[in-house]
């Protein structure tokens, strides 16, 4: 499997000045997604838009997943939002997969608020393998 060029992705392309620019790193099997909440990011004032919270889980799940060497898509996710994310805080998204079940995978992911600890959002996901040479557009 050839990694795929994310250098344009709206979550973690490094090259989309539009993006999100998220910091991706891994931690043993867990992958972390990083992001510090800027004012034109907010929904309501302050607070960080729950789209923007869902990115970064998703994405964090998305790179567990990548980790193990399976190409997927996003099926459906579940996400539960606990506490802001406030403007100017670091928050970083813990992504991990829980279960593989043919080309199925399940995952999960919890943003944290890395000032105080605060759990911010939790999600589940349903993932699918996929080619994602499919996934190119035509040419």
């Amino acid at each position: 499997m050839a990694v795929p060029d994310f250098s344009y992705s709206f979550g973690s392309g490094k090259d989309n000045p539009k993006g999100l620019l998220l910091s991706i790193r891994h931690e043993g099997e867990k992958s972390v997604v990083e992001l510090t909440v800027e004012r034109e990011q907010c929904g309501l004032p302050g607070v960080l838009h729950g789209g923007i919270t869902f990115s970064m889980m998703d994405e964090a799940m998305y790179y567990a997943i990548l980790k193990r060497g399976l190409e997927t898509v996003t099926v459906s996710v579940k996400a539960d939002y606990l506490s802001p994310g406030w403007l100017g805080r670091r928050l970083a998204a813990e992504g991990w997969v829980e279960k593989i079940d043919g080309k199925r995978v399940s995952a999960a992911s919890e943003v944290k608020d890395l000032s105080n600890g605060k759990t911010v959002a939790v999600a589940t996901g349903e993932f699918k393998v996929v080619d994602l040479d499919n996934f190119r557009p035509p040419t």
